[in-house]
């Protein structure tokens, strides 16, 4: 034989022993920390392929509940009447395929498999699994989409205009726009939160991570326990906090009470000219200054300030940070 053809063998040999040593490596791995109750499968190349489709007529479903323990999912508006769930998985095993339950009337509940996929050797280019949802415009009571590590999107208004929506990423980024209801939640434990065009009661949280949100209307609790929170284009009132970040709010209409919150961060807020509103600010070491000095009375430190702004006030501003600055300002 000749010294190149020693060579390739030896190369494949070394090929093969590396892929025993990944393989048993993985195995040794699960047997040392479970699966978490799942079955395992171990993927030679990676490719996600479509390998289940679950349609509901839209005459059987009102309500959705989506809960997958590690996926991407995406949402898209349908065509069709009814709501279909397309699963891109590495796996064509039924373990790895979601199941459909009903768990009263029109209630339906979407769990993902309970199989956890080992790839070796991704081979071939692409995002990897995923779960493309298509459900028509405003055809749903309620719509609750949960993963366990994976990120959420949508573009489209799935739920009534007096349904609620819950978005939940155990880690994983959460994007979501152009929605309108009576209680919308969006969370992520640890990932960012950028949402668009929402209105009604807004909830928003990021573990760690932080929030955006713009051209939102109505109530909004925006809480971030470490990242920044911005909100543009905002109508409406709330709170946004964070434990260690900045807080900044840029507000077309104030029509509710308004609180902004840092722990350790700046807190800055633009307003409209013209708006009346009554002003309260705090800071436990910073500096607060505003564009109506002239209007509010100041402790002897400097750090506490109030007053009214404006004829006939009938909400109230109310800005404090722990370790940071305070800046109101109107937008030029």
């Amino acid at each position: 034989m000749s010294r190149k053809g020693a060579a390739i063998l030896i190369a494949g040999a070394a090929m093969l022993a590396g892929i025993g040593g990944i393989g048993l490596m993985s195995v040794d791995y699960v047997k040392k920390n479970g699966t978490g109750g799942r079955t395992t499968s171990f993927v030679f190349g990676g490719r996600a392929e479509l390998r289940n489709v679950i349609e509901i007529p839209l005459s059987d479903v009102e309500s959705l509940s989506m809960d997958y323990r590690s996926k991407n999912i995406r949402v898209y508006p349908s065509g069709e009447d009814a709501v279909v769930i397309k699963e891109y998985l590495y796996s064509d095993r039924d373990e790895a395929k979601a199941s459909l339950t009903f768990s009263g009337e029109k209630e339906a509940l979407i769990t993902g498999g309970g199989e956890r996929p080992f790839v070796l050797f991704g081979f071939f280019p692409g995002e990897g699994e995923r779960i493309e949802v298509y459900i028509p415009d405003k055809s749903l009571k309620g719509l609750c989409v949960q993963t366990g590590s994976g990120n959420i999107s949508s573009q489209m208004n799935a739920i009534r205009e007096q349904g609620s929506l819950l978005v939940s990423a155990g880690s994983g980024n959460v994007t979501w726009s152009g929605v309108q209801g009576k209680e919308i939640r969006i969370q992520t434990g640890s990932g960012n939160v950028r949402v668009e065009d929402l209105r009604g009661n807004i909830t928003l949280h990021a573990g760690s991570g932080n929030i955006t949100g713009e051209n939102l209307e109505g109530t909004v609790n925006a809480e971030a326990g470490s990242g920044n929170v911005k909100l543009e284009k905002f109508r409406g009132g709330g709170k946004a906090q964070t434990k260690s970040g900045n807080v900044t709010v840029k507000l077309e209409s104030l029509e509710e009470d308004l609180a902004l919150r840092t722990g350790s961060g700046n807190a800055r807020l633009e307003l409209t000219q013209g708006q009346a509103f009554h002003f309260q600010a705090q800071t436990g070491s910073g500096g607060i200054n505003t564009d109506f000095e002239k209007e509010l009375s100041f402790n002897k430190k400097g750090n506490q300030a109030r007053g009214d702004v404006g004829s006939d006030p009938r909400w109230t501003v109310d800005v404090r940070t722990g370790s940071g600055n305070v800046r109101v300002c109107y937008r030029q």
